[in-house]
């Protein structure tokens, strides 16, 4: 059985596609502390998602985790992350097929222009993008689109 057909989403002038709230179809709760200031050093676990879940990063067999070239990406570039900021440490981290966990810690500084972890985040979903479109170039090979993760992150107590 195949699902029925979306309607098309009501179109933003500024944003390309919009879709208002409604509380039938949207869902979902963040997990982020409301009025925590992730600005603050300490050890988060973030999860980022490929749009549409799409298995983009491997594949499970036997009950384990094959990444793929773009499963390899990702680590690739999470790894580099504490040479691009300073302030990051690395523990923890798995690529599954749709969606990729991390523990990131972020260390105090004295620099107040330190990045916060929104920024390190939207730099790795960035690059992670960046990547993967870049080794995906081949004619036989669509782009993925600009937004291709989504993210989730929250404190680590």
């Amino acid at each position: 059985m195949t699902a029925p057909p979306r309607s098309p989403r009501p179109q933003s002038p500024s944003r390309g596609i919009f879709m208002p709230f409604d509380p039938s179809i949207h869902h979902r709760k963040s997990i982020r502390l409301r009025g925590y200031d992730y600005t603050q050093p300490g050890a988060y676990f973030v999860t980022v998602v490929v749009k549409n879940r799409d298995c983009l990063f491997g594949e499970i067999a036997a009950g384990v985790v094959n990444p793929n070239n773009n499963g390899r990406i990702i680590q690739s570039v999470w790894r580099e992350l504490p040479i691009r900021f300073s302030n990051v440490i690395l523990d923890e981290s798995i690529v599954m097929p749709d969606h990729f966990h991390g523990i990131i810690i972020i260390s105090e500084i004295t620099d107040p222009q330190y990045p916060t972890l929104g920024q390190i985040v939207a730099f790795f979903k960035y690059q992670t993008t960046k990547s993967i479109n870049q080794f995906r170039a081949a004619p036989r090979f669509p782009r993925l689109a600009t937004q291709l993760l989504g993210t989730h992150y929250s404190k680590r107590k």
